[in-house]
This record gives structure tokens, sequence and C-alpha cells, in this order.
């Protein structure tokens, strides 16, 4: 499942639009950021946000 998160309308959720994540994504690239995806061991997953600096 974690290769589809970011895809349009991709939803887990009953009422979910599937569009948030890549939504963010968009954002995230304007400001020259990235959005890294990694499955937890346990549970759930961990999201890095990284911006970078233009000089």
């Amino acid at each position: 499942m974690l290769h589809k998160l970011g895809e349009p309308f991709f939803t887990t959720k009953q009422n979910g639009t599937g569009l948030g994540l890549m939504i963010s994504k968009q954002i995230l690239d304007r400001h020259h950021a990235t959005l890294d995806i990694f499955k937890n061991d346990d549970k759930g997953s961990t999201f890095r946000i990284t911006f970078y600096h233009e000089s």
C-alpha cells in the first residue's frame, strides 16, 4: 500500500478523497522540499519533510 500513497484518489478512509498527500506534495515541490515515507517495523509509517535552501 505504501507505493500507492500520493496517487490521486487513493484512500484507505471510508469518507476520504485521496487528495491530501497529492496536494501536500505539490505544495512541497513549490517550496523545494521533499516528502519521504517510511514503513515502520511495528505499525504505521513515518513521514519526513526536508526543505532545501537555494543559494
